[in-house]
């Protein structure tokens, strides 16, 4: 009761107030179901409010925080109690995660009414594709999908969302062909049933884009990039921020065409708002410097991508530091060997966790071992994506400036 109470007593007095109380009695229990009892050892579990794990403990992290760093027992504050589970090594590992998930899907599967079952197994298939759980992921999404079709129909809002998360899960899992073809279903669906602008709609038209980068169609990429662009500015305005993620994203897609003048000229755009609206140290802000930066240095205009290059480096020194860096490095590392391992070391999203942990090492000045990460992935990517694809320019880009300064490199 006690964990049920830290984990929905906030949302269930806010939906009382919002729902009343008849949407909590409905919507509550099988929320509740996903509350899992684990057995664990007593040495494993910390109780951080007293003691520190040994991860926080070499971070001279003292016990009486969370791992943000936040008090877990202002003063005031009702007392609280915070435990961090702690299972070492593979084989504990791979055990507790297989038990975790026959739970989970034993829960999904004892839900009280078909809708409810669905519902719980959609839940849990999101939450497993966050994760990294590729395969387990879309067996459960596809089985999400079947079912809304049977019973929603085909073009059902809920139905065409099960559509986009199956999509995600295959494009995560480099099956890109097929999350093509998805995406196309999804985005022409929305289009009959909410329109050519509805932000839905848009959102599908985004995604295809990303895809067909993603399999270095750059040229057929365009034409929807544009269209959510033109979309976004007539309904939401030049400087919203939804709007200048398509300024952004169009610019990516025009640089990696080496139409280097027309993507400067969107990349400046998208600073300029970004600096008016966010402020200059801004991580948006420092993203549209590092974007402009990269097109310029593309573009040979090597004085002028310098200096943006160490404008956003000392300013992510100075809001980050080199402390909060090394913790970066250390969540870096973590989510590489989790792609290793259940993706395997070829595969471009794992490319991307060698090139972003690539990226920290170069910040924090150890450009020997960014340079050999860097050339790890440039070399995977010619391989397995082709040397012209986008990921794979970038990652050629990253090796060559590494030797050159830091923060050169591009994070994708």
């Amino acid at each position: 009761m006690e964990l049920l109470d830290n984990n929905f007593g906030n949302m269930m007095r806010r939906d009382v107030e919002l729902h009343g109380e008849d949407y909590v009695r409905r919507v509550y229990p099988p929320r509740a179901s996903f509350c899992i009892p684990l057995l664990i050892d007593p040495e494993n579990a910390y109780d951080i409010s007293v003691r520190p794990t040994p991860e926080m403990e070499a971070a001279g992290k003292p016990p009486g925080t969370n791992l943000a760093d936040k008090l877990l027992n202002e003063p005031g504050q009702p007392e609280r109690c915070c435990v961090v589970l702690r299972v070492a090594g593979e084989e504990g590992v791979t055990n507790a995660r297989a038990r975790l998930l026959h739970a989970l899907r034993a829960r999904a599967a004892a839900a009280h009414s078909p809708g409810l079952k669905i519902d719980a197994k959609a839940r849990l298939g999101d939450a497993l594709l966050k994760r990294g759980y590729f395969p387990e992921s879309k067996i459960l999404l596809t089985e999400v999908l079947e079912a809304r079709e049977h019973t929603l129909g085909a073009d059902h809002p809920d139905t065409l969302l099960s559509v986009n998360n199956l999509a995600n899960c295959l494009n995560a899992r480099g099956q890109l062909k097929d999350a093509e073809a998805l995406l196309r279903r999804a985005l022409e669906a929305r289009e009959h049933t909410l329109g050519a602008e509805h932000p839905q709609t848009l959102l599908s038209v985004n995604n295809l884009a990303n895809c067909l980068q993603a399999r270095g169609q750059l040229k057929d990429a365009e034409a929807p990039l544009r269209r959510a662009l033109e979309a976004r500015e007539h309904t939401l305005g030049a400087d919203h921020p939804d709007t200048l993620l398509s300024v952004n994203n169009l610019a990516n897609c025009l640089q990696a065409r080496g139409r280097l003048k027309d993507a400067e000229a969107l990349l400046r755009r998208a600073l300029e708002a970004r600096e008016h609206t966010l402020g200059a140290d801004h991580p948006d802000t420092l993203l549209s410097v590092n974007n402009l930066a990269n097109c310029l240095n593309a573009g040979g205009q090597l004085k002028d991508a310098e200096a943006l290059f160490r404008r956003a480096l000392e300013a992510r020194e100075h809001t980050l530091g080199q402390g909060q860096l090394k913790d970066a490095e250390a969540l870096l590392r973590r989510a590489l060997e989790a792609r290793e391992h259940t993706l395997g070391a070829d595969h471009p999203d794992t490319l991307l966790s060698v090139n972003n942990l690539a990226n920290c090492l170069n910040a924090r000045g150890l450009l020997k071992d960014a340079e050999a990460l860097f050339r790890r992935a440039l070399e995977a990517g010619e391989r397995t994506l082709g040397a012209e694809h986008p990921r794979t320019l970038v990652f050629a880009k990253n090796y060559a400036g590494c030797s050159r300064a830091s923060g050169t490199c591009i994070i994708l």
